[in-house]
């Protein structure tokens, strides 16, 4: 966030975390952000079309595969209609370091959730979320709807180690007069 601190004093910021200890920190020393903590699941405390940009950067890393649904479906909510939504996964580079067995359930699967000693909040997880785009034609689904578009997916594109995806979310409908 600290990236974010010489932006215009008309751009507001937030964030949000589920560790109030590292709230705290934020807090006193990124004081121009307004902080929040969150619980494990949804729901963010924040009304729904609210955020420009949702910038989840090392998040989804940790989450298994039914917690990244429900995320993904938080975010989507409290972002407004053509929102871009950025969040990073573990893809190609990250699954090539794992033992040939794990990348063969990864590849044949698309997704791979592993918990370290401290219990899954604290642990490492590997996805590969490209698989997932494939299926769903770089589009986000939601109750059989269409929400968001891929609109770039980066390797490495983050600290040249997690996979970067650029989603947009659909703008909203206008009817047309009859």
């Amino acid at each position: 966030m600290h990236y974010f601190q010489d932006a215009p004093p008309s751009c507001q910021l937030y964030g949000t975390d589920i560790d109030m200890e590292l709230v705290s920190w934020c807090e006193k020393h990124l004081p121009r952000i307004r902080w929040s903590t969150n619980g494990y699941q949804p729901p963010l405390p924040f009304t729904d079309n609210t955020f420009d940009l949702i910038y989840a950067i090392s998040v989804f890393t940790h989450l298994d595969e039914e917690f990244q649904k429900a995320w993904l479906r938080e975010l989507h909510r409290v972002a407004k209609p053509g929102a871009t939504i950025i969040l990073t996964v573990h893809g190609e580079y990250c699954i090539n370091s794992l033992s040939p067995s794990l990348q063969n359930r990864i590849r044949s699967h698309g997704f791979l959730f592993t918990t370290g000693a401290t219990g899954n909040l604290n642990s490492t997880s590997c996805q590969i979320f490209i698989k997932l785009l494939i299926i769903h034609r770089n589009i986000f689904i939601v109750n059989g709807q269409i929400i968001s578009k891929v609109v770039r997916y980066i390797e490495r594109g983050i600290n040249n180690h997690q996979d970067a995806v650029l989603l947009r979310k659909k703008l909203a409908q206008t009817r047309r007069p009859i």
